[in-house]
């Protein structure tokens, strides 16, 4: 059963208005009182409001009339338009209608028109509706002369008007004669009609008019405030959604809060775990500092006790130079003994001597290890008068070094210096070597002798 009082065929057609499960009941009983009263329709003309084509389907099935039977009506079996009115509740406008047309419509239904709508739905008065049923009778006439018609009609108002046309009843009563939802009336006629009206309205009837009157007046006093069932359920859909939308909005809102708070316990792990790592790095720092630093006072430490243990550098340099001197001489002496006591011409090349004092080393190493000093000894040249010294010898230069911590220090021989000048400046420098001059001296006395002795003639 609908709702809301519809006019606007659109609205109608909207499967919103399809039978109820009530409704197809109420047909489907209908359909069992005509076979009991042994009718059989060979038309069933419809409206198409959903209603009406889910009314007239039923029919078919039930009542075994063929599609090409069923016949549509495409608007002359619409409902009345009720303008501003249209799609308000069924229980409040339908009485007020009746009431409008009571006492407005008079005996034509000329009077009794419904305010106008903002959305251009019609507003018709009774004598509207009348054209369409009278050319709606004018096509059946036409079409179905001899035919059983069964007309389905979407409203009460439709069939009560057209009997009310059919007996002559005054249009200002035709809510007397409006249908029930799945009333079927048999048998149409003038009389039959006449005999439906009583002379005096029955008191249900003057208590719905009654009713009617007061929710006409609420309806003209706020004219404004009407709002029809469809934009209720639309305002009512409008609110759903925004309540929708806001509790997902609240839902995104949480979470957005939940994660930002989970953002914020991350970064405060890093930010945490990184202030470790940084202490941890500066805890590092400053132990590989200070072992550092103790490393540093263990290697001053033990330079110092290097320094400590050094002896002195003039007298390291004068060791090893008396060393080499004394040894330089004995090599000498040797090579006398073997030459039969040639002279040594000259010095042929030029060469230079490096000599390491490094403490650590003993003499005999050092002379080993320099190539250079057994170089020049070998091209030493026979000389039975011993070491010549000439101003045209070959230049000679000795570089005398020292290390383990002590400063660097050389005797150099001056240009045209001999070997033996050399030498003898180096012994004479050293005053460690005494004894070993002395000792020296008197070997190449005792082999000068040794020599005369045996060369008298030279």
């Amino acid at each position: 059963m609908p709702t809301s009082l519809s006019s606007c065929l659109l609205l109608s057609t909207n499967r919103e208005a399809a039978l109820s499960n009530v409704g197809i009941n109420q047909v489907e009983e209908t359909c069992q009182r005509l076979r009991e009263y042994d009718v059989n329709p060979t038309i069933v003309r419809y409206s198409l409001a959903a209603n009406a084509v889910d009314s007239a389907n039923i029919v078919g099935k039930e009542l075994k009339v063929g599609r090409d039977r069923l016949v549509p009506e495409f608007n002359l079996m619409d409902p009345r338009a009720i303008g501003q009115y249209d799609m308000l509740s069924l229980n409040s406008t339908e009485a007020a209608i009746w009431a409008l047309d009571v006492d407005e419509a008079g005996v034509d239904g000329t009077g009794g028109r419904p305010p106008p709508n903002e959305d251009g739905t019609p507003h018709e008065t009774l004598s509207n509706q009348v054209t369409r049923l009278t050319n709606l009778l004018s096509v059946l006439e036409t079409l179905y002369s001899g035919d059983t018609v069964l007309l389905i009609f979407p409203d009460g108002t439709g069939p009560a008007l057209l009997a009310a046309l059919i007996g002559g009843i005054p249009l200002n009563r035709v809510h007397e004669l409006n249908f029930s939802p799945g009333e079927v009336r048999l048998d149409i006629s003038v009389d039959n009609i006449r005999g439906m009206v009583p002379l005096e309205p029955p008191g249900y009837y003057k208590e719905i008019i009654h009713k009617g009157r007061k929710e006409l007046q609420d309806l003209r006093s706020n004219k404004d405030s009407i709002v029809s069932v469809k934009d209720q359920k639309l305002e009512r859909e409008r609110v759903a959604i925004e309540e929708d939308l806001a509790k997902k909005r609240e839902e995104q809102e949480a979470a957005r809060t939940n994660e930002e708070a989970q953002r914020a316990a991350r970064r405060a792990e890093i930010e945490e775990a990184r202030s470790k790592e940084e202490a941890q790095r500066a805890a590092r720092r400053e132990a590989a500092a200070k072992g550092g630093g103790e490393r540093q006072k263990r290697r001053e430490g033990e330079g110092a006790e290097v320094n400590a243990n050094s002896p002195a550098t003039g007298s390291s340099g004068l060791l090893v130079i008396g060393g080499i001197a004394t040894a330089g001489l004995t090599i000498v002496a040797s090579i006398f003994n073997e030459a039969d006591n040639t002279t040594v011409n000259r010095l042929t090349n030029q060469s230079t001597v490096t000599i390491d004092t490094n403490i650590s080393k003993s003499v005999s190493e050092l002379v080993e290890s320099d190539n250079n000093n057994t170089t020049a000894i070998s091209n030493l040249k026979e000389d039975s008068s011993g070491i010549v010294t000439s101003s045209t010898s070959p230049r000679r230069q000795i570089v005398v070094g020292e290390s383990a911590g002590a400063t660097r220090s050389g005797i150099v021989a001056t240009l045209n210096e001999t070997v033996g000048e050399v030498l003898t400046r180096n012994i004479d420098e050293d005053d460690g070597a005494d004894a070993w001059i002395a000792a020296l001296s008197e070997m190449m006395s005792e082999d000068e002798n040794s020599a005369s002795e045996e060369n008298p003639d030279d």
